[in-house]
């Protein structure tokens, strides 16, 4: 609870009186209830050292795959559309694009199979310990998404960070 208060920036005294109250509203006799602000600042500290040092360790030192497809004009000259993939690593600091490989169709196991052939063409696929992906069905379905068949593939588990935000649609766009 410390931790959220520390989230919306309420201060260690305005804190104290939260938690009070929220320790009453759940039943507990609060004049037998110890709430010192110091405590609670102590907590506080302790949370925000947490997700720096998970962060460090793995952003910085944990190659994650990202990749997102789109429909672009094809290379040769014709005035088709095919599906590419963009796929990306980044990992101690540094960003990677691995290649963007001409796909069939859109489809989750499509998809997989993109990333785990560029994957083996840079000889880095057991090195792979997340996912950063758009949250499309085509990636995040139990039985036919993406991240299902890689996860699968490479036979561990995987952190799987969905974004929003459709950033590899501006990075193939702004090639082709």
């Amino acid at each position: 609870m410390a931790g959220a208060l520390d989230r919306v920036n309420i201060p260690d005294r305005g804190a104290t009186y939260v938690i009070g109250t929220v320790a009453k509203a759940l039943g507990h006799d609060i004049s037998s209830v110890t709430l010192p602000r110091n405590s609670i600042r102590r907590s506080r500290f302790r949370n925000r050292e947490k997700p720096a040092i998970v962060e460090q360790e793995f952003i910085h030192n944990t190659p994650l795959l990202h990749w997102d497809g789109k429909l672009l004009p094809d290379i040769t000259g014709s005035k088709e559309t095919v599906d590419r993939i963009a796929v990306l690593v980044t990992g101690g600091g540094e960003e990677m694009l691995l290649g963007v490989p001409k796909i069939g169709c859109s489809t989750g196991k499509q998809q997989a199979e993109a990333c785990l052939t560029t994957l083996d063409e840079w000889g880095i696929r057991q090195q792979i310990r997340g996912l950063v992906l758009d949250a499309t069905v085509s990636n995040t379905g139990l039985k036919n998404g993406a991240c299902t068949f890689i996860e699968h593939s490479l036979d561990h588990k995987m952190a799987w960070v969905a974004c929003r935000h459709r950033v590899m649609e501006l990075v193939l766009a702004s090639i082709f």
